[in-house]
């Protein structure tokens, strides 16, 4: 009896023990797990696939929570941070998380302090080749100098023009134009901090350097197209405009746009447009032309977008279906308008028209992207800065469309 209760006693100690290992594996566990959640915004980080990015308050103030969700990103930006130190804090702010991609976004400090444009230009390009030399595996991109909307001492616009012209010399590829895309409307009263939508206007410019797939043969864009799994645009010449080179690098994307394009030609055209290139989404605009001096009616652009997305899907199953809205016109009295190209067209026949497509969008359980409202000025006209005749978009208005339509290429 007295050998049993020893035995029992032994059993009990020995599975103790074994549990008290147990839940000091399981704390190392979650210690290691917590510190990974290590920079200002607790962003989860990776072994090799963190991307940080570094630079002054414009990169600090950048909620990359909301922009960057489900990608390993550190925020390492500082107020007041000079290229000198960046230069000295390397360790510190990029190479102890071993990223496999950095955003640089400096000098504009150091113009503030009277650096000379060769100074910033050469000290940047000193932190680069630090940056390569301690981590060669990693892409460095270099954003351009953010443009101010205020006066500030040794600050003026031309001068970052200037040093902007020389990194993008410099860096090509791996240089982030942000400057082109900023208006007025993007940066705070200050003029120098920058609004919720001039931040989702640089996360789009950036998700673009950042989002790369395998090459594979050229379409008429010089994008990159694989044998399943493309991404096609389809529409009219405001697709047929949309420079997707620039947009999606390296993404299979496919401009199946057509100047002149109405729902019929779409419908009637469908092999050469869509089925060739076997797509996995499909994102349709489509009804502008239509309304053209009455040439049909909201009923005929609604059912000639069912029979669309009907033959898509008996077609190609697997694709996703993306309906944009119809985009908005500007009717106003400036003199870049194309008076014939505005009056031919309705207003109200596009809101009653972008109405009937969410109701359809919704019965067929298709996403409905609503870009008319994003690109409205306060008089509900297609924002002047983002026309060209008050139809076709400019360069500034297709960031903004790309900043949400990245949404559904990247989920």
């Amino acid at each position: 009896m007295i050998v049993k209760k020893k035995l029992l006693i032994f059993v009990i100690i020995i599975l103790l023990a074994s549990s008290i290992q147990n839940v000091k594996g399981i704390s190392s566990k979650i210690k290691a797990y917590s510190s990974n959640y290590n920079n200002i915004y607790n962003f989860k980080t990776s072994a090799i696939d963190n991307i940080v990015f570094v630079g002054d308050s414009l990169t600090k103030q950048f909620p990359l929570d909301i922009y960057f969700e489900n990608m390993f990103v550190i925020n390492n930006g500082k107020e007041e941070m000079t290229i000198e130190d960046l230069s000295n804090n390397l360790k510190e702010l990029i190479y102890q998380y071993n990223p496999s991609s950095i955003i640089l976004n400096i000098g504009l400090n150091d113009m503030k302090n009277g650096k000379t444009n060769n100074e910033i230009i050469t000290g940047i390009q000193a932190i680069v080749n630090q940056i390569k030399k301690n981590r060669p595996n990693a892409k460095i991109y270099v954003e351009s100098i953010q443009s101010v909307n205020s006066s500030i001492n040794n600050v003026n616009n031309e001068k970052i023009k200037s040093i902007n012209n020389s990194l993008q010399k410099e860096y090509k590829d791996y240089y982030i134009d942000i400057n082109s895309y900023l208006d007025e409307t993007m940066y705070t009263n200050n003029g120098i901090n920058i609004t919720e939508e001039g931040y989702a206007t640089i996360s789009a410019i950036i998700k673009m350097h950042l989002l790369h797939l395998k090459d594979n043969n050229n379409n008429i864009y010089n994008i990159k197209v694989k044998p399943s799994e493309n991404i096609v645009f389809l529409g009219d010449s405001i697709t047929h405009f949309y420079p997707l080179d620039y947009f999606y690098k390296n993404l299979p994307v496919v401009n199946s746009g057509k100047e002149g394009s109405k729902t019929i030609d779409v419908l009637n055209n469908l092999d050469s447009l869509v089925y060739q290139y076997n797509p996995s989404k499909v994102f349709l605009l489509i009804g502008i032309n239509d309304i053209k001096n009455g040439l049909f009616s909201k009923n005929d652009v609604i059912n000639n977008i069912q029979k669309i997305i009907d033959n898509i899907r008996k077609e190609r199953p697997n694709a996703e279906i993306f309906i944009e809205s119809i985009y908005p016109i500007n009717t106003s009295q400036d003199k870049k308008i194309n008076r014939e190209a505005v009056e031919t067209r309705s207003r109200e026949e596009i809101i009653l028209i972008n109405r009937e497509l969410k109701k359809l969008c919704n019965h067929n359980n298709i996403t409905f992207i609503d870009i008319y409202h994003l690109l409205l000025d306060e008089e509900d006209l297609l924002k002047l800065d983002y026309t060209r005749d008050g139809v076709h978009l400019t360069n500034k208005a297709y960031v903004k469309v790309t900043s949400e339509l990245l949404k559904y290429i990247t989920k």
